[in-house]
């Protein structure tokens, strides 16, 4: 008869001890990432069905309107006009332009990104952007600039105004433009060619990364499950053992 017998042994131990938590909580970790994209992924779709935003004086936190469509009249201000280098579209090099926009009965700027551009095969030339100057109204999303983005850029070296930049970061474009700005950009409709606008292809947003990551939490947990079977084998063994029958010599 055979029995099966599990000990406890050292280094197995240890070594499920140490990694078993870091492989469940690796898988938990890409499961959270899946449902905070997905709620971003459900705002978008949520927040553009609503009623335009008016532009004006004063928008609510950005964390609320974020996504939101939103439309208002005023002037465009091409002097503090910026682009955000190192955006491609359709496998060319180029620039967002980002121009701020003054609306009407306000103080307050709004940026607006107008679009992207073809950097034109020289670095040292800008682009020719060419920039209504008489009153316009705008429409397009709302969307906020990223808080944390890579970048080989010293930005506290920087010093003045420049007109290229690697990355919107609207704290330091406040203090070298010395205007106030809204938190949000506002994207420019695709459909819309009067505010002078420029190649607007915004994805929708359908972040591949949703299925990512749930693909990463799967095969982290599988890994998690794997390890504790390899322990509980490496950890058991066979035992033989004698059936209890007794033996009767018959004597002559």
């Amino acid at each position: 008869m055979v029995r099966y017998q599990f000990k406890v042994k050292g280094w197995p131990t240890a070594a499920v001890l140490l990694l078993l938590p870091v492989l469940i909580s690796l898988g938990v970790w890409q499961l959270n990432r899946a449902q905070e994209k997905l709620a971003i992924q459900s705002a978008f779709q949520e927040r553009g069905a609503l009623e335009p935003l008016d532009l004006g004086a004063t928008l609510p936190a950005p964390g609320q309107h974020d996504f939101r469509r939103a439309e208002g009249y005023g002037l465009f201000e091409p002097e503090f006009q910026i682009l955000i280098d190192n955006r491609v579209h359709r496998g060319q090099a180029g620039y967002h332009v980002l121009t701020p926009f003054r609306v009407d009965g306000s103080n307050i700027r709004i940026l607006v990104n107008r679009g992207w551009v073809s950097w034109g095969g020289d670095r040292q030339r800008l682009p020719e952007i060419s920039t209504p100057t008489h009153r316009v109204r705008v429409q397009g999303r709302l969307r906020r600039p990223p808080d944390r983005y890579f970048t080989l850029e010293d930005e506290s070296a920087l010093t003045g105004f420049h007109v290229v930049w690697q990355n919107l970061n609207l704290d330091r474009y406040r203090q070298t433009a010395g205007v106030p700005v809204q938190p949000l950009v506002l994207h420019l409709d695709a459909g819309d060619a009067e505010p002078g606008g420029f190649v607007r292809d915004w994805p929708e947003y359908e972040d591949a990364w949703i299925d990512r990551h749930k693909g990463y939490a799967f095969q982290w947990f599988a890994l998690a499950a794997a390890l504790l079977i390899i322990y509980l084998v490496v950890s058991t063994s066979r035992r033989a053992t004698l059936s209890n029958k007794t033996s009767i010599n018959h004597g002559g």
